[in-house]
């Protein structure tokens, strides 16, 4: 039989669209595309009341490769056996996170996700459960929490997070006693910081749910499952910062607690829920929380008798010796990023960006240094080891990174920076003196 012969464009294009997911093993994506499945089986709709795996991507933050579970609706994946494959726009950020791509709502992973099986799990399902909330009215807000950075604000969430090992280690009138200190060291802590108890919600009602969503459907048993939140409670301590990453924590902890009252606790969650609250309701008793206003020192801490069985004493040498580096490390950071000379990045209409949230520093609420970010806008593309996001009323109102020498050209680099602008967009002089801004042409 005669061999047919392709022109030579044909088999370049043939050639593209089987290794567009080159980076991607798509066998391997194919595997982490049945645990999702596998997921959504045994869960059968109990946990939320629907399906919570649906359409997925897998994303390479390098080469912005894809491998998806199903096609999109604008013809932009190509099928390869089982699955689908393209690239993503550079001014697209891979993240875990859900969004929208291609005219599909995504649960997207980026490449590689956890090769142990149930870390591996307990990931594709908090990222499938943030592209389930629009659905159970319960939208994905983000939220910074500065004052957990702080040494009095460290204290209370060590001394909550301890109470609640307790808690899931014990049963009975062990496990009440301890969840009655968790809540009180909790909501000392609230009481000492402007807003706190409603950025700790926000937060809690976002990534809190997600991670309990995570571990509920990734383990196989309560034993297995309360082990696991007690191993996360025990490392907690052990994160670079809380400002973020604390409901990672707090939410398996609370939502297994919740769990063990045997009421429905999830069908009356709203966007302004406070799982503390409900833990009280649900267990059908009262708790009268003692109340400390501007406690300014970590040793009045120790004036709660309760503390002590938590190493009180412990945490507080501890604190302090962190707090002092912190200062030092603030100062320094004021220098290069506030005291200037900057750049700073206005957002426009496009503005999008990903970032680690195990690492955020907070200079307060509202000024948050993020150690790697990738910012999209109008503008280009930004990525840097080291920039600021400053907020106003909950928006974001400027990047800022420190200020370039070079400003000339359409790709520039800064101290740990690059950055690729849009075609009319130029580097233009700050409101001060030495600082940059950008403006178009």
């Amino acid at each position: 039989m005669a061999m047919r012969k392709f022109p030579t464009v044909v088999l370049l294009i043939l050639a593209a669209q089987f290794t567009a997911a080159q980076s991607i093993p798509t066998d391997v994506a194919a595997k982490a595309f049945e645990v999702a499945r596998q997921i959504d089986t045994e869960d059968g709709g109990r946990l939320w009341g629907m399906s919570v795996c649906g359409p997925m991507i897998l994303a390479d933050s390098q080469t912005h490769d894809v491998v998806a579970n199903q096609p999109d609706k604008e013809g932009k994946l190509k099928q390869n056996g089982n699955v689908w494959v393209g690239k993503l726009p550079n001014e697209f950020t891979p993240a875990n996170f859900a969004t929208e791509w291609a005219g599909v709502r995504w649960t997207m992973l980026m490449w590689p996700i956890p090769s142990e099986p149930r870390d591996r799990r307990r990931l594709i399902a908090h990222e499938c459960f943030h592209r389930i909330q629009p659905e159970l009215k319960l939208p994905a807000v983000d939220a910074t929490n500065g004052h957990l950075d702080t040494a009095i604000g460290r204290l209370w969430l060590q001394l909550e997070w301890r109470a609640l090992e307790r808690a899931l280690m014990e049963q009975g009138t062990a496990r009440r006693e301890a969840i009655t200190d968790a809540l009180t060291y909790r909501s000392i802590r609230q009481k000492l910081f402007d807003s706190a108890k409603d950025r700790e919600n926000t937060l809690m009602m976002n990534e809190g749910l997600a991670e309990y969503t995570g571990y509920r459907l990734a383990y196989a048993n309560e034993v297995d499952l309360r082990a696991a939140a007690v191993a996360a409670l025990h490392d907690g301590p052990l994160k670079s910062t809380f400002a973020r990453s604390f409901a990672y924590v707090s939410g398996p902890a609370y939502g297994i607690l919740l769990d063990a009252t045997g009421k429905p606790w999830r069908k009356k969650l709203s966007p302004n829920s406070d799982l503390g609250v409900l833990l009280t309701t649900e267990m059908s008793w009262n708790l009268h929380y003692p109340v400390f206003l501007q406690m300014s020192k970590l040793s009045e801490a120790a004036s709660l008798k309760s503390t002590k069985k938590y190493g009180i004493d412990d945490l507080i040498a501890s604190e302090t010796d962190r707090d002092v580096k912190r200062q030092a490390q603030i100062a320094d950071l004021k220098k290069r990023f506030i005291d200037g000379p900057v750049l700073v990045l206005p957002p426009m209409s496009k503005f999008s960006y990903g970032f680690n949230p195990n690492n955020v520093i907070s200079l307060d609420d509202n000024t948050i240094i993020y150690p790697w970010v990738r910012v999209t806008d109008d503008w280009g593309v930004l990525e840097a080891n080291g920039g600021m996001l400053v907020r106003e009323n909950g928006r974001i109102k400027k990047v800022v990174v420190p200020a370039s020498k070079d400003t000339n050209g359409s790709s520039l680099k800064g101290e740990d920076w690059k950055l690729d602008l849009a075609p009319g967009w130029k580097v233009v002089a700050g409101e001060r003196s030495g600082d940059e801004t950008l403006k178009k042409e």
